[in-house]
């Protein structure tokens, strides 16, 4: 028993710190500000800033899904994530120009991308199955530590080095934890999918109960499969503008440089006990449901705040933040924890790396599309740069997202399945 709660623990860290690297560094908004004013970045050098993990973590998940996870296994791959975060946070510290920095986030990229694809495989293959549900959200929860912790530091330093340097950490302890805490080599899937003899753990900590075969029963094909996993994807971005550019879309509602990010960390802050919620009702609710009522939420809060920007009514800072703290409480219920918990369960093993894959990928390239051409779409659809013009741009941008997102709730509500109960079954 002490054993077994041990080995929870152990693996619910390594799924929390295997969060933290995706969430402290997908993301510049804390100090891409400063970075604008050091090197005179216009809005295309913010983006690129801004988008080059996200393209590098992306093209990372096709080569970890097709080469790593099945050919040299799970526990490899997030040895490999973490190593690319530690590599490319030194970089990003040491580097002192634009062509520098993209290098430095490219590689932070390749950390991120690995990380998201390969850590929450490995806990939802490890973990028993009653605890998995709330393993695999440790992830996200992880997630949200790592979008506070660099707007703390750059609040604390003032120095984007430090920020962007400090990245590393998440990664750097990950490899501690793998190495000297958790007591199990590999995914018993894995080991067993490959018919090979290592190391593995006790069968009764990771006993699945409820099935002795990897059921196809109540699961879509592996093409259904994948289409299913890409729109939700594409529900998962739903919290990029904020994440990417909080501070930049606050202030066009009228919020000051320094007051824009105090209000990115409330925004990131109100997303812990959203996450808590989850952890809490995780294993008494449906997956099925949890997510499509928290993607009701946000398809409503990208509406009303494309509409206060439009109105631009008194008091319009203090509207657009509720709207931007109910949307988070409505992507962490829904969307944000319930994507990477349904998509390793709605494939069979020999499916699962490459349909996570897909899913995952197909994550960083809608966020490469938000992340890399939201301030310029703004100001398009806005039809200038000016403070008005931006506002206007801002809400006709949130009202467009809130349509598509509509139309995903449409399809996933006639075809998502249920998984929770579903077991994942260690084979030969």
């Amino acid at each position: 028993m002490v054993r077994s709660i041990r080995y929870s623990v152990s693996l619910g860290l390594l799924s929390c710190l295997g969060g933290m690297i995706y969430g402290y560094n997908v993301s510049a908004e804390a100090y891409l500000r400063q970075l604008e004013v050091d090197l005179g970045l216009s809005s295309t050098g913010q983006e690129l800033v801004s988008a080059s993990a996200t393209v590098s973590d992306a093209l990372s998940m096709v080569v970890a899904g097709q080469f790593l996870l099945d050919k040299y296994g799970r526990r490899a791959s997030v040895s490999i994530g973490a190593c690319f975060c530690v590599l490319g946070s030194v970089m990003g510290a040491l580097s002192s120009t634009l062509t520098g920095l993209v290098i430095a986030r490219l590689v932070q990229g390749v950390g991120n991308g690995v990380s998201i694809l390969s850590v929450p495989l490995l806990v939802s293959e490890c973990a028993p199955q009653e605890r998995r549900g709330l393993l695999v959200s440790m992830f996200q929860f992880g997630v949200i530590l790592g979008f506070m912790a660099p707007i703390v530091v750059q609040l604390a330093f003032a120095d984007w080095k430090w920020t962007i340097g400090l990245g590393g950490v998440p990664g750097f302890m990950l490899l501690l934890v793998l190495f000297l805490i958790w007591d199990s080599a590999e995914s018993k899937s894995w080991l067993h999918a490959r018919a090979s003899v290592f190391m593995a753990v006790a069968d009764d900590e990771v006993e699945e109960t409820s099935s002795d075969t990897d059921s196809e029963a109540g699961l879509p094909d592996f093409y259904q499969g994948v289409l299913l996993a890409v729109v939700l994807a594409f529900t998962n971005n739903a919290s990029d503008a904020i994440i990417f550019y909080g501070p930049n879309i606050v202030q066009m509602a009228g919020v000051g440089d320094e007051e824009s990010l105090w209000t990115s960390l409330l925004l990131a802050a109100v997303n812990i006990p959203a996450v808590v919620l989850v952890l809490m009702i995780v294993s008494k609710f449906s997956r099925r449901a949890m997510l499509l009522t928290g993607l009701i939420c946000v398809i409503l809060c990208y509406f009303l705040i494309g509409i206060t920007f439009l109105v631009n009514p008194d008091h319009i800072a203090g509207l657009i933040v509720f709207g931007f703290l109910a949307l988070m409480v409505g992507y962490q219920v829904g969307p944000g924890t319930i994507f990477l918990m349904v998509l390793p369960e709605m494939f069979l093993q020999r499916d699962r790396a490459s349909g996570v894959m897909f899913g995952t990928a197909a994550m960083s390239i809608f966020s490469i599309l938000c992340n890399g051409s939201m301030l310029s779409t703004i100001e398009a659809l806005g039809g200038g740069s000016s403070d008005d013009q931006k506002r206007i741009g801002a809400g006709r941008t949130f009202l467009i997202y809130s349509v598509a997102y509509f139309f995903c709730f449409i399809f996933l509500y006639r075809t998502l399945p249920e998984t929770k109960n579903r077991a994942i079954v260690h084979t030969m």
